[in-house]
């Protein structure tokens, strides 16, 4: 995974990373992976989603497996 190769942060919309990371035994980067779970919205409506998310929380990206939803923010440590 190159984002791992490089250590920046993947930012993702596809489903499958989570399985990629946790059961495929890709290497994950450090600095972190952000699944936006927000396909069903608007563009205007995603930008402020995860605009506020970053806004927020981006201190605790790294080292996470973080989850974006409408509703919430979930973290997950990587592997």
């Amino acid at each position: 995974m190159r984002a791992a190769q490089y250590d920046v942060l993947l930012i993702t919309e596809d489903l499958d990373f989570g399985g990629y990371i946790y059961h495929g035994k890709q290497p994950a980067p450090k600095a972190g992976v952000v699944q936006c779970r927000l396909r069903e919205l608007r563009g205007d409506r995603k930008a402020q989603i995860v605009g506020d998310a970053f806004a927020h929380y981006a201190n605790q990206f790294a080292g996470n497996f973080t989850v974006i939803t409408e509703k919430k923010i979930k973290f997950r440590p990587l592997p």
